[in-house]
C-alpha cells in the first residue's frame, strides 16, 4: 500500500471514530505509528 494511501485510509477511519487501536489493526500498523498518524491528519486538518 502507497503511503499516500494509508494517510488516506487513516483520514477516513479517523472520520469513522475508530481509535489508535483499530486504526493500527486495519492498516496493520503499531498502535504508536497509528497514533503519530493520527495526530498528524488532526493537524493538517486544523483540528489541533
Amino acid at each position: 500500500m502507497a503511503r499516500s494511501a494509508v494517510y488516506h485510509d487513516g483520514a477516513d477511519l479517523i472520520a469513522k471514530g475508530l481509535t489508535n487501536k483499530a486504526i493500527a489493526v486495519r492498516l496493520v500498523i503499531s498502535r504508536r505509528t497509528a497514533e503519530g498518524h493520527v495526530e498528524r491528519t488532526l493537524v493538517k486538518l486544523g483540528f489541533t
